[in-house]
């Protein structure tokens, strides 16, 4: 269990197979943020890491000795931004697989900010709907606010929209309490 102020290691884990997609971007930002905001280090790994090991029957034995060694580093992170495309209002079955397959302790304690890239600005939903019950019976904590990207705020070889960075400056602002400050502390002789 992640105790605060002993988060050293941000992962980022893009549940998409397009490594060129707005939902690797989305989570590249908010740990491009995270590890700038709080001078933590920071990787990102996304679903097409873990193939095709992940859509066989006992997926752990079906890795590589590299996809192994991704899915260590992603879970051994001291917190997580963890994003998923839109998938029929929900997450695709791969990303869920993960999650069902994984031991659910490997989170307990986390915390872990929601991403959600493409749809419309309906489909806030679905981090509320659908990730955050996935992630609840992880005993990861769950940071309130999670970010959503429609498709119009995030183009691939554009910025971002103004208000998309103001949303990710918002959701990544929660690690704060998380975090160990990096600036040393004066104590005054009174």
């Amino acid at each position: 269990m992640t105790s605060r102020n002993k988060i050293v290691r941000i992962a980022g884990f893009a549940g998409s197979l397009n490594r060129n997609g707005k939902t690797r971007a989305l989570v590249d930002m908010a740990v491009q943020d995270i590890a700038a905001r709080f001078g933590v280090e920071g990787v990102v790994h996304d679903i097409g890491d873990l193939q095709p090991g992940l859509t066989e029957g006992d997926f752990r034995r079906g890795l590589s000795p590299v996809a192994l060694r991704r899915l260590d580093t992603i879970f051994a992170a001291d917190a997580l931004v963890i994003g998923s495309a839109v998938f029929r209002d929900s997450y695709s079955p791969t990303f869920r697989r993960l999650f069902d397959l994984i031991d659910p302790a490997t989170l307990a304690g986390k915390p872990v900010l929601l991403a959600l890239a493409g749809g419309e600005g309906r489909h806030d939903l679905v981090i509320e709907h659908r990730l955050r019950p996935l992630f609840a019976a992880t005993e990861a904590e769950v940071l309130p606010v999670g970010v959503h990207a429609t498709a119009l705020e995030l183009r691939i070889g554009e910025p971002p929209s103004m208000a998309l960075r103001r949303r990710l400056a918002q959701a990544v602002a929660q690690f704060a309490p998380y975090i160990e400050s990096k600036t040393p502390r004066r104590i005054s002789a009174a």
